[in-house]
């Protein structure tokens, strides 16, 4: 146990240490610039309710540190719904020690359509609070595919913080390419029961 800590302790005085984090909490490190190691972390997940299935690939530590900024890319298809199978969305959390107010994505030199999914506080201690705000980048499949080889560098604007990332082309292209399969196999969801 004391080990296990003092490891812990020893990679978050050190920048890069979420691989190390991750691999204690069993949770896979993906290359996004491997298109193949994208595609065997992608999930396909059925919800009977929604009639949808929600294609989501591997959640990516942008900056290397498990305690710092994620992405994810997530879309859905529905065959009662053809709109729902033409829209992506890029899922970023980011941690701060302080609110960064996260609100506007832009790239290219224009805005994005950006929907603000949840702020909340994490663990609070003598020395301030953690929190962690997540923001949701919207894009058609037409949209997203235009960055399959060059990658997608954005900014999300916030009031006191701003997050800047890039998400490799292969990771897109990975993305893009198992929701068209899927879409192709019709994946649906079951009936509930």
């Amino acid at each position: 146990m004391f080990r296990r800590f003092f490891l812990v302790a020893i990679c978050m005085a050190m920048a890069g240490c979420g691989a190390q984090i991750a691999a204690m909490s069993g949770i896979a490190i993906v290359d996004p610039g491997q298109k193949a190691a994208v595609m065997a972390n992608m999930k396909a997940e059925n919800d009977p309710y929604e009639g949808a299935t929600k294609i989501t690939g591997p959640v990516i530590f942008h900056d290397r540190n498990l305690l710092g900024k994620t992405y994810s890319v997530r879309s859905w298809i529905s065959p009662n719904n053809p709109a729902l199978n033409d829209r992506f969305q890029i899922y970023v959390t980011a941690n701060f020690n302080e609110w960064a107010f996260l609100q506007q994505a832009y790239a290219d030199g224009r805005m994005l359509d950006t929907s603000q999914i949840s702020r909340d506080v994490g663990s609070c201690s003598g020395y301030g609070c953690s929190v962690s705000e997540t923001v949701g980048i919207n894009f058609s499949e037409a949209e997203l595919a235009r960055y399959r080889t060059s990658g997608l560098s954005f900014k999300i604007a916030g009031k006191r913080q701003d997050v800047i990332m890039t998400i490799p082309g292969p990771y897109i292209d990975a993305v893009i390419t198992f929701h068209d399969a899927q879409r192709g196999q019709g994946a649906t969801a079951p009936k509930p029961s």
